[in-house]
């Protein structure tokens, strides 16, 4: 619409906003209130020859200090031509705050574990006839072996025997290599146990603490040096081995 900057021409303009928004603002005061987020978006919006300025409040806020951007329509009245034909056109902005979203709660932070136990602690206070099952926060267990894989395991046996026949120093090798087997895996658990503070894993950790390689027989150190060589899944030893030393070392 044409624009002029007299005193009519300003009414006439701010009529047509008060069509379409009835309560828009263009006191001074109100005007500085908003200030810094005129002079930020004018910025951003690239928006010049600004002729008019004026704010619609869409609810109440008692802190005009500190006006909620969320509330508020922003409302620009910009010219483009030059001397007395001035062409009038209107910028309308609601502003509308970023949306935080809730960080993921990863694998790594206890908060995972708390935030699990507690929603499960509220649903069994809640729900009288809820059947809690005792290992709800215990992890599936570990795979049993197979038969194939104790035909594998009797392998490794056979093989490993032969070589210590035929190369007496393959024995501390072997010896060696399932020494390291249970030390990495106590510190893995104890890792896993620092990190969700699952006493589970502090249980398993408490396993291999108290394993010693020399409380071992021959043949699962045979085992337990070709699973730290990643020549068996680790997970297929655990269950055997703990079904076998568990009482004979007081673990947990």
């Amino acid at each position: 619409m044409p624009i002029s900057l007299s005193k009519d021409g300003i009414e006439a303009v701010v009529a047509k906003i008060h069509e379409k928004f009835p309560t828009a603002s263009f006191d001074k005061e109100v005007l500085q209130i908003h200030k810094d987020f005129f002079e930020d978006h004018e910025d951003k919006l690239n928006i010049t020859n600004i002729a008019i300025r004026g704010v619609t409040d869409h609810y109440d806020n008692d802190d005009d200090e500190h006006p909620n951007i969320a509330f508020f329509t922003y409302h620009w009245v910009c010219w483009n031509g030059a001397n007395s034909n001035l062409e009038a056109y209107f910028i309308h902005y609601h502003a509308t705050p970023a949306v935080q979203g809730r960080k993921p709660v990863l694998n790594q932070f206890v908060e995972r574990y708390q935030l699990k136990k507690r929603d499960w602690q509220n649903c069994q206070n809640e729900v009288d006839t809820l059947k809690i099952h005792k290992v709800y926060f215990e992890p599936s267990p570990d795979p049993s072996a197979t038969h194939n894989d104790e035909l594998f395991f009797a392998m490794l046996v056979n093989t490993a025997a032969m070589q210590c026949v035929s190369n007496p120093g393959y024995a501390e090798f072997i010896t060696a290599q399932a020494d390291k087997y249970i030390k990495s895996q106590f510190e893995d658990l104890l890792e896993e146990y620092h990190q969700t503070y699952n006493e589970y894993h502090l249980a398993r950790a408490d396993f291999y603490r108290k394993l010693k390689v020399s409380d071992m027989l021959m043949e699962h150190r045979v085992l337990a040096a070709a699973a730290y060589d990643g020549e068996i899944e680790q997970s297929l030893l655990e269950k055997k081995f703990r079904e076998y030393y568990t009482d004979k070392i007081g673990s947990l």
